[in-house]
């Protein structure tokens, strides 16, 4: 009986790790950053953040509240600590930046500049 406590132990704890890579992650691209502008943000390195969204890393207390505070500021809400799911509420600040971030050519890739439907800014922007 002793070992199978032992690996249910395991699974709840690598649900849990699993849990918290996958807010990482979910909030991360919400913010439309990649690896390396995420670990910035965070005062980390990439190869960190990578590890963390893999599983090869758990994540530490600090690291998440950090995060936490940081997303926040951001108008990203993430909840993962209370129940088995994770809750990510994207504030009207955080998509506007998100829209902002997306109409500005000189962020993308050369090779991945926009095409298609060109809407003026003005015209997504939130009314008053």
């Amino acid at each position: 009986m002793m070992a199978d406590n032992d690996s249910w132990d395991k699974r709840e704890e690598l649900y849990e790790v699993g849990k918290l890579a996958l807010a990482v992650r979910t909030a991360r691209t919400a913010l439309n950053m990649n690896q390396v502008e995420f670990a910035e943000m965070m005062e980390v390195s990439k190869p960190t953040i990578a590890r963390i969204e893999t599983l090869e890393t758990p994540v530490k207390f600090s690291f998440y509240a950090k995060m936490l505070r940081k997303l926040d500021d951001r108008g990203v809400i993430v909840e993962t600590l209370d129940s088995d799911s994770i809750r990510i509420e994207i504030q009207s600040q955080a998509v506007e930046s998100l829209i902002s971030r997306l109409m500005n050519d000189l962020s993308r890739r050369t090779d991945r500049k926009r095409k298609g439907v060109n809407l003026p800014f003005s015209f997504i922007q939130k009314k008053e």
